[in-house]
C-alpha cells in the first residue's frame, strides 16, 4: 500500500514492549483488510476482523482465538502472540486496514554423538559423548535417549541431569535458546558385537512432537580369545588346505570313533591366561588324541597331504578333559578321538575362561559353548531286485527306500530277491527277525538270524512269482520289517514299504495302414503296413505274424514274419505292395492279420487277429469335359450364345463309350438345340468337339446369371458308369429389349391339401416376349400342346388325389418351343405339397404360387422392353414372399 494513499485515523505515540525476552520470532508483520486471513505455514490460518469502532481486532484461529485492543499484544495457544498496532484507511480501495504482527516460539534442537574408537575387543572401553543444542526459541520439553543392546555395558556417566538405566543413557528438561547439554560415558562389551547405534532427541514445539537422530555409529567388538569346535566322522579328511568349522557334518554311527576338533585363537596383542574344560555326555567316551589329514595340490599341481596334530590335553576322566596355560599369538589345536556307545543327540560342553589385563584394570571372561552331534544306529535297510525270468540274460531292476515302486506285468514270470543290510560299518547287530505284512501277492515266510556283521547283508527271501491275470491295473503294497539288537543293547525296529503296480494283461494290438487309404480304384497300387503295439511292460518273444490276402490281389513283399515285441513299444512287422483287381462296381475285400505265440512259462498259446476292409471301386477314366462360349462383348436378354462342348479322353489304352450329355433346362436361360446329346464312343487319347449344336439364350438381367450344371454320363470299356459335370458358368446380362418368345413356367398349388380329396394342380405358362410361342409343355407324365400369344398367359391344370398323408413332390415343368425351326427348351421348378386331414371349419389353405412374370400382352411384332420384364418379375416375387 502506498503511503500517500493512506490517512492515519488515530495517531498514538505509544510503545509496545519488545518481545525479545520471550524468545520468540516474528513470522508476520503487515497491514490486512478486515475479514481476511493469514496462513501460518501448514499449522494455522488466522482470520483478522475489526470491530465497528476500529479499536479492536478479533483473531480467530479455529481452536484458538483472542480479542486484542489497539496498541496491545495477547498470546494465542502455547506458541503464538499477536499485536494490534494501528488502523489506516485506503482512499483508492476504500478499505480499512489493521496493522498486525504475529510472533511464534519455534525451538530447533540438534543432537550429535561421538565415540573415540569403534573397533574394540571384548572388555575394552570406549568413550561416548552426546550433545544436544537449541538454535531456535526456548524448548520446554526435551528428552535425549541413547539405547544399546544387552551385550554393551555403560559405566562412568558424567553430565548434570544425565541418567543411566539398564542399557540406556537419558536426559530430560527444558533447553533455552542457544543453550546445550552434554552427557559423557564409557561403554564396553561382554560378547562379540557387530551393530550400529544411534541416539535421538525428542521435543515439543508447542504444536507437535519432533524427533531428531544422530548418524548411526558402527561398533565392532571382537573376542580376545576365539573358541572354534566341530565334530567330524571317523574317516573324514579335508579336501584342500582350510578346515571349515561351520561346514562339517555333526553326526556319527553308534560304535564309530568320531573326532572333535577344537581351536583356541588369541587375537589380542599380549599373552592371555586361559582355561578350557571339556565335558562329554554319558554315551560318549574320550579315547585318545588324534590328527586331521588335509589333501591338496601344490603349486606345480602335484598331490600332497599334511596333518593337524593335536596339542596335549589333561585327562581328568573318560568324561572330562582340561587344558590350562598361556595363549600367545599362536593358536592351540586339539584333535580328540571319541567313542560312541549310545544313540541319540549328544551334547559336548566346552567351558572357557581367560584373564585380560587392560590399562584400566584386569577382567576375567568366560564362554560356555556346546556342540551337539547325533549318534544313530542306521539300522537295517531293505532293497529288492526284480529279475525278468523270461530272459536268459537280464539286468535286474533294483528297488530301495528312495526308488520304491515298479511296474510289473500280469501273467509274466519274475524272481523277487529281498536283501537286508546292516548299514552300520562299525557295529554288529544280533537277534534279527524278519517278517512281511500287507498285500499277499507273494508268500514271504518269517525269517530269523542270530548275527549280521557290521556292513554285511543277508537274503531273507528269494522266490519266483507270476502275477495273476488282471484286466485292469492293480497296485500291491509290500511291507518288510526287521527287529534287532545292536552291540550296545539297544533294540530297534525298521520297516520299508515297496509298491508293485501290476499292469493289466493287455492283448496285442494289431494296426493296419494303407498308404493310399482303404478305398482304392481298380489296379491302384498301395503299400500295406502291419504293426503290432505291445502295451505290456514285459517283452513278448517268438511271435508269428501272417497276413491272409484275397487271391484277386497282386502282392509284392513279405506277408509273414517272426519277431520279438519290446515292452510298451509299437513295432512294424512288415510292409508290402498290393494291387487290387479290376472291378465294374464297388466291391469289398478283407485282409486279415493273424498273430500267435506260445508262452512257455504259462504253457499256453495266445492268438489274435485283425481284419481290415479294402473297398475297390471302378477306376474313373481320365476324361476332360469343358465348355466354351462364343459370346458377344455385351450380352442382352434374348441374345443367342453359341456353345462348344469338348470331351477329351486322356486315357492311353482305354476307350469310353455311351456318352450322354444332359443340358440344363432352367427358368431364366433357354437352351436351343437338343437337350440331350449322345456319342457312341471315344477312342484312347481322342478328343471330340461338339460345335454349332447348342445355343444358350438368357432371358433376364443379372450381373451373374448362373448356368445350372451340365452333366455328362459315360461308361468305361468294362461297363462301369461315371459322371463329369460342368459347373460355375455364368453370364453377365445387361439391360435391353428382348425379341422373340420368352416363356416362363410356374406351378400353383396350396401349401396343404386334404387327404383323399381331388385337387387341381395349375400350371401357368407366361410369354413375356413379342412373338407367339408354339409350345409342347410337359409335367411328369402330363403333356399339353398349346400356343401362347405375346405377353400372354395360358393356365393348364390336371387333377390329383392322394390317399396317404405325407409330403409329395410335383415334378418340374418343361416346355419345348419352336424357335425359328429349332427346338428351344425352358423349365420351372419342383414343388412340394403336404397332404393331411383338413377339418371343414379350417380356413381355405393359402395357395403357394411359383414366381412368374405377368404383363399385358403387347401387339404382335413389338419388342418387349427388358425394364417391363424386370418390373413384372419384381412384382411377382413380392407377391410370392
Amino acid at each position: 500500500m502506498n503511503a500517500s494513499q493512506k490517512i492515519l485515523l488515530i495517531f498514538l505515540v505509544l510503545t509496545i514492549s519488545a518481545p525479545l525476552a520471550l524468545a520468540e520470532s516474528s513470522i508476520f508483520h503487515d497491514d490486512i483488510i478486515s475479514g481476511h486471513s493469514i496462513d501460518i505455514d501448514d499449522d494455522y490460518t488466522f482470520i483478522i476482523t475489526l470491530n465497528k469502532y476500529a479499536n479492536k481486532v478479533f483473531v480467530n484461529g479455529g481452536d484458538i482465538y483472542q480479542s486484542i485492543p489497539i496498541t496491545e499484544c495477547k498470546t494465542l495457544g502455547e506458541i503464538y502472540r499477536v499485536c494490534f498496532y494501528n488502523v489506516t484507511w485506503d482512499e483508492t480501495e476504500e478499505e480499512l486496514y489493521a496493522e498486525v504482527e504475529i510472533f511464534r516460539k519455534s525451538p530447533t534442537i540438534s543432537v550429535t554423538k561421538t565415540i573415540n574408537q569403534t573397533e574394540l575387543y571384548i572388555g575394552q572401553e570406549a568413550i561416548v559423548t552426546l550433545t544436544i543444542k537449541n538454535t531456535g526459541d526456548n524448548a520446554e520439553k526435551v528428552t535425549l535417549l541413547d539405547d544399546y543392546s544387552k551385550e554393551i555395558k555403560i559405566i562412568e556417566l558424567d553430565g548434570p541431569g544425565c541418567f543411566v538405566h539398564e542399557n540406556t543413557v537419558s536426559w530430560s528438561g527444558h533447553l533455552d535458546t542457544d543453550r546445550e547439554k552434554t552427557c559423557t560415558f564409557h561403554i564396553y562389551a561382554t560378547e562379540e558385537v557387530h551393530k550400529k547405534f544411534a541416539a535421538k532427541v525428542r521435543y515439543w514445539t508447542g504444536l507437535k512432537w519432533e524427533t531428531e537422530y544422530t548418524a548411526s555409529i558402527s561398533i565392532d567388538v571382537e573376542p580376545v580369545v576365539v573358541l572354534e569346535y566341530s565334530v567330524v566322522r571317523e574317516d573324514f579328511e579335508v579336501e584342500g588346505r582350510e578346515f571349515d568349522f561351520d561346514d562339517t557334518i555333526a553326526s556319527a554311527d553308534i560304535g564309530e570313533e568320531p573326532r572333535i576338533i577344537i581351536r583356541l585363537t588369541n587375537n589380542y596383542h599380549e599373552d592371555v591366561d586361559a582355561n578350557l574344560q571339556i565335558t562329554l555326555p554319558e554315551g560318549v567316551d574320550y579315547l585318545q588324541t588324534s590328527s586331521l589329514r588335509f589333501n591338496f595340490k601344490n603349486a606345480s599341481g602335484a598331490h600332497e597331504s599334511a596333518s593337524w596334530s593335536s596339542d596335549r590335553i589333561e585327562r581328568i576322566s573318560s568324561k572330562k578333559l582340561r587344558w590350562s596355560g598361556t595363549l600367545t599369538n599362536k593358536t592351540k589345536t586339539w584333535v580328540l578321538k571319541l567313542g560312541t556307545r549310545k544313540s541319540g543327540m549328544q551334547n559336548i560342553i566346552l567351558d572357557l575362561d581367560y584373564l585380560l589385563e587392560y590399562d584400566y584394570g584386569e577382567s576375567t571372561y568366560s564362554e560356555l559353548g556346546s556342540r551337539e552331534f547325533s549318534v544313530a544306529d542306521p539300522g537295517i535297510v531293505f532293497h529288492i531286485t526284480v529279475d525278468d525270468q523270461s530272459k536268459l540274460f537280464s539286468v535286474p531292476k533294483r528297488l530301495d527306500e528312495e526308488d520304491n515302486s515298479i511296474d510289473i506285468q500280469s501273467m509274466h514270470p519274475y524272481r523277487f530277491t529281498v536283501y537286508a543290510q546292516n548299514t552300520n560299518s562299525f557295529s554288529d547287530i544280533k537277534d534279527i527277525r524278519f517278517f512281511y505284512s500287507r498285500d499277499k501277492l507273494a508268500d514271504f515266510k518269517d525269517k530269523s538270524y542270530k548275527l549280521i556283521e557290521a556292513g554285511k547283508q543277508v537274503i531273507p527271501w528269494s522266490l519266483d512269482l507270476i502275477p495273476p491275470e488282471l484286466y485292469t491295473d492293480k497296485s500291491y503294497t509290500f511291507n518288510f520289517t526287521a527287529t534287532y539288537t545292536n552291540a550296545f543293547g539297544e533294540k530297534y525296529l525298521n520297516t520299508t514299504e515297496f509298491e508293485f503296480n501290476v499292469r493289466a494283461f493287455e492283448p496285442i494290438e494289431i494296426n493296419h495302414d494303407a498308404a493310399e487309404g482303404f478305398v482304392l480304384e481298380s489296379r491302384e497300387k498301395t503299400m500295406f503296413t502291419v504293426s503290432l503295439d505291445n502295451q505290456r511292460v514285459a517283452e513278448i518273444k517268438d511271435i508269428f505274424v501272417k497276413d491272409i490276402i484275397p487271391e484277386e490281389f497282386e502282392v509284392i513283399g513279405v506277408t509273414s514274419n517272426k519277431l520279438k515285441l519290446i515292452a510298451e513299444e509299437e513295432s512294424e512287422v512288415y510292409k508290402y505292395e498290393i494291387t487290387p483287381p479290376v472291378v465294374f462296381e464297388k466291391k469289398r475285400f478283407n485282409i486279415t492279420t493273424v498273430v500267435s505265440y506260445f508262452d512257455k512259462d504259462l504253457n499256453k498259446e495266445f492268438n489274435y487277429n485283425e481284419t481290415s476292409t479294402i473297398t475297390v471301386i471302378p477306376r474313373e477314366p481320365s476324361v476332360d469335359f469343358t465348355i466354351t462360349f462364343d459370346e458377344p462383348e455385351t450380352i442382352y436378354p434374348g441374345n443367342l450364345i453359341p456353345a462348344t462342348l469338348t470331351i477329351n479322353n486322356q486315357e492311353e489304352l482305354e476307350l469310353i463309350r455311351d456318352i450322354t450329355i444332359r443340358l440344363p433346362i432352367q427358368r431364366d436361360i433357354d437352351v436351343i438345340g437338343p437337350k440331350t446329346l449322345f456319342i457312341d464312343r471315344i477312342e484312347p487319347e481322342e478328343s471330340v468337339e461338339l460345335k454349332n449344336m447348342v445355343w444358350f439364350r438368357p432371358k433376364v438381367v443379372n450381373d451373374t446369371l448362373d448356368l445350372d450344371p451340365i452333366v455328362m454320363e459315360y461308361y468305361d470299356q468294362y461297363g462301369s458308369k461315371f459322371y463329369e459335370n460342368i459347373t460355375d458358368e455364368s453370364f453377365e446380362v445387361e439391360k435391353g429389349l428382348i425379341s422373340g418368345p420368352a416363356v416362363f413356367l410356374s406351378t400353383k398349388v396350396a401349401t396343404a391339401i386334404n387327404i383323399s380329396e381331388p385337387y387341381n394342380i395349375i400350371l401357368e405358362a407366361r410369354n413375356l416376349g413379342n412373338e407367339e410361342a408354339v409350345a409342347v409343355i410337359t409335367m411328369g407324365d402330363k403333356e399339353w400342346s398349346t400356343t401362347i400369344p405375346p405377353k400372354g398367359l395360358k393356365s393348364l391344370e390336371y387333377p390329383v388325389r392322394y390317399t396317404t398323408a405325407g409330403n409329395y413332390t410335383l415334378p418340374a415343368p418343361q416346355a419345348k418351343i419352336d424357335y425359328h425351326g429349332r427346338d428351344m427348351y425352358t423349365g420351372g421348378s419342383e414343388r412340394t405339397v403336404e397332404v393331411k386331414l383338413l377339418l371343414p371349419e379350417m380356413p381355405a389353405p393359402e395357395v403357394q404360387v411359383e414366381a412368374a412374370p405377368v404383363v399385358e400382352a403387347a401387339p404382335p411384332g413389338e419388342t418387349a422392353s427388358m425394364a417391363d420384364i424386370e418390373q413384372t418379375l419384381m412384382e411377382e416375387k413380392k407377391k410370392e414372399e
